[in-house]
């Protein structure tokens, strides 16, 4: 196949659930897509926390998404309830989106974000909403279960009333990267992508004695927060997207290997 990326191998690590964009976009280009999920998304311990904020979802002043992985999971949960997910159009709360795609995310539910940060993490939502009267505010954020504190902490600073609901956990899938494991043993890997912090602790982690051989192939990760996360598993990443988006970190993988003449064919 031909393409910027041709005769590249490229290890795919997010939940199969998710990876379907990422893997299709690198397969366009050329790239021989191996398929690692080191995650899987799983039920949270307890439903409690959701079910609570659901009971009186019309009470928040705001809800904030901070992943597309959210919205189908409290979609899923509100129906298991019984409840309408139709209801998230008719409450009063402002919505916020982390980034682009869960924005789109909030679309095809019929509802249009109010607030989409410039810069897609937690400190970007805090920046963005630093002009907000917080104070006596209630903020309902649905997240995985291992969630980054920075953004309810910031905004229970400012005074606001904010309620954690985890709506998933990520755990290890220690037999999903039994694939690029086995490229790596071989040498026949050329690269492989990180989409969050939990996943680069996962796969690293899950190399086991592979893990010195992660070294030799070119680290990709979608964001600055999933980069911290590497550097601190001592395994910095070389590349970076200047946006924490799937078509951002598919154009900086082109622009490795193929230079930014190429940076076009990486467009969606």
């Amino acid at each position: 196949m031909s393409g910027p990326l041709a005769a590249r191998s490229i290890a795919v690590t997010r939940a199969r659930t998710q990876s379907a964009t990422l893997v299709e976009a690198l397969e366009r280009l050329g790239a021989a897509v191996i398929e690692a999920p080191a995650v899987e998304l799983v039920d949270p311990p307890s439903w409690q926390p959701l079910d609570s904020a659901l009971a009186r979802i019309a009470e928040f002043d705001f809800l904030i998404f901070t992943s597309a992985n959210t919205l189908p999971r409290l979609v899923a949960r509100l129906l298991a309830l019984g409840l309408d997910p139709g209801l998230l159009t008719r409450i009063p709360a402002r919505m916020v989106a982390i980034g682009p795609q869960t924005a789109k995310g909030l679309e095809a539910l019929g509802i249009e974000a109010d607030v989409v940060p410039g810069e897609f993490r937690a400190e970007g939502v805090v920046d963005r909403l630093a002009q907000e009267p917080l104070a006596g505010k209630s903020v309902l954020i649905p997240r995985a279960l291992e969630g980054r504190d920075t953004l309810p902490e910031a905004l229970a600073a400012r005074g606001a009333e904010v309620v954690v609901a985890p709506v998933y956990e990520t755990r290890a899938s220690p037999l999903g990267i039994a694939p690029a494991r086995a490229a790596l043993e071989e040498e026949r890997l050329d690269a492989v992508t990180f989409t969050s912090g939990a996943i680069a602790h996962a796969f690293v982690l899950g190399l086991g004695e592979a893990r010195p051989r992660l070294r030799g192939v070119v680290r990709a990760s979608i964001g600055p927060v999933t980069s911290e996360a590497l550097a601190a598993l001592d395994l910095a990443p070389q590349v970076e997207a200047r946006e924490a988006t799937i078509p951002a970190l598919v154009a900086a993988l082109v622009e490795h290997f193929a230079g930014p003449i190429a940076q076009e064919e990486a467009a969606p």
